[in-house]
């Protein structure tokens, strides 16, 4: 087991391609794969969080953050509270400030 997650490490930025868009078929499984991965999917989050894509962001927090532990997710709190305040015009169209907003108020 220890193996294979040694083998998937290595793809995990290829892997979170996969979940830019929460329709695709895979996009289910690929997040259930990266979710063994626990703590060590913060920075790859807070990435995806910081770039320009709105549908990517939204695909991560529908299909992830919920299930990521509290203390990863609140190691997120300030990329969350930058997207609910201050969304570019890509967070507006894809509803990344209010998904952010309603996070956040389930957190705090």
């Amino acid at each position: 087991q220890e193996c294979d997650k040694d083998a998937i490490r290595t793809i995990l930025p290829d892997l979170f391609e996969w979940l830019q868009d929460s329709n695709w078929p895979i996009s289910i499984e690929i997040s259930d794969i990266l979710l063994q991965f626990n703590s060590e999917l913060v920075p790859f989050i807070r990435d995806i969080l910081n770039s320009e894509d709105g549908l990517w962001k939204c695909s991560i927090l529908s299909l992830l953050f919920d299930k990521l532990s509290l203390r990863d997710k609140l190691e997120l709190v300030p990329d969350l509270q930058r997207l609910s305040t201050y969304p570019t015009l890509d967070d507006k169209d894809a509803g990344i400030d209010e998904i952010t907003m309603e996070i956040l108020e389930r957190l705090i």
